[in-house]
């Protein structure tokens, strides 16, 4: 089943998984059942699957391992199950508490890479939030990125992707896409099929077309053209979870051709796609990105919008930090924050 992911086939790949999981379950095993189910939806499920569908299985699979006494299972499945609302874009406050629940529960299985991940994604809800000092760099309370231990290319790949996240939300666009041009597919051919891999494709793709539409640069380009070929490839295959990712780097592409029409209707539907999924984080970065490229035409009003509404999903995320970057750097008046539901004043059709 994971070499079915691996190489490309999800729908095998997604089969077989769920076949095997069956088997385990009329086995009445359940520490195989455990193992299974955590492999298949950290490396399979994903590709085929909305990503939050993943998280019951993955809690169940930490509970039916930790009877059967696994702990490496039972820490991983449950350092997934909190990394996955990570990606999904899940209230930052929240996340931290469940981060800071789930690093003392792990701590005490005694397994360090599970707990340097968990240290890491805290440094950073606290870059975001505004508990640290720091924007990009992963250094405060919980973590001090120049004493971290990183002894396999999964401990690496996983300190690279946090950066990415880091330097995406920031705008620190430069340093991203050089992180983007080194690390590659790293993450990929450390892990292959991990979620996390694929999120951090998306993630060095946004600075990749940034630096690319500021620069024009034929290696920024070139880049950002091949992320763009990758994740189209995974919606030809089913990928659910990546719909946004393919229709704001199709943005970038068009703005970068000079096909501003096309252009703005890809950028309003990444930003639809993203919010109605729950990806907050995403469509704010959407916005961000789609005012970049209302400013390159000149157009201030419209861009000025799409920070307001930038603004708006950065506070539903929990982004404190980043919200009063944008306040402070467009001259924009503090307001009462607002969620984004039924009644905000957000309209997915813009």
């Amino acid at each position: 089943m994971i070499s079915g992911s691996i190489f490309g086939d999800f729908p095998a790949g997604s089969q077989l998984a769920e076949k095997a999981i069956r088997m385990q379950e009329l086995l009445h095993s359940k520490g195989v059942e455990a193992i299974t189910t955590c492999r298949a939806h950290i490396l399979v499920f994903h590709h085929t699957s909305p990503l939050h569908e993943s998280i019951a299985p993955l809690r169940a699979s930490y509970k039916n391992a930790m009877r059967v006494g696994d702990t490496e299972t039972a820490s991983l499945s449950l350092c997934s199950e909190t990394s996955f609302p990570f990606m999904l874009g899940k209230n930052l406050e929240r996340l931290e508490e469940s981060c800071h629940l789930t690093l003392k529960q792990v701590s005490q299985m005694r397994t360090t890479a599970s707990v340097t991940y968990l240290r890491m994604m805290l440094q950073a809800i606290h870059n975001w939030t505004g508990q640290s000092e720091n924007t990009v760099v992963l250094k405060g309370d919980i973590v001090d990125e120049d004493d971290l231990l990183l002894p396999s290319p999964i401990d690496v790949a996983l300190f690279h992707y946090i950066k990415s996240y880091l330097f995406a939300v920031f705008g620190s666009f430069e340093r991203g896409a050089e992180l983007a041009i080194q690390k590659t597919d790293e993450f990929a051919k450390a892990s292959p099929g991990n979620a996390a891999a694929v999120h951090d494709t998306f993630l060095r793709g946004i600075p990749l077309f940034a630096m690319a539409r500021r620069t024009k640069q034929a290696k920024y380009k070139n880049h950002a053209k091949k992320i763009l070929k990758t994740v189209k490839g995974w919606i030809s295959k089913g990928n659910p979870n990546v719909k946004h990712y393919v229709s704001l780097f199709q943005a970038e592409q068009s703005a970068l051709d000079k096909k501003y029409d096309a252009a703005e209707n890809l950028f309003r539907e990444a930003i639809r796609v993203a919010g109605r999924g729950g990806y907050v984080q995403d469509a704010a970065i959407a916005n961000e990105r789609y005012a970049d490229f209302l400013q390159s035409i000149s157009d201030e009003i419209a861009a000025r919008e799409r920070i307001e509404q930038a603004i708006r999903f950065y506070k539903s995320w929990g982004a404190h930090r980043k919200v009063a970057m944008l306040q402070q750097c467009y001259d924009i008046e503090p307001s009462v924050p607002l969620e984004i539901g039924l009644g905000s004043s957000i309209d997915f059709r813009s």
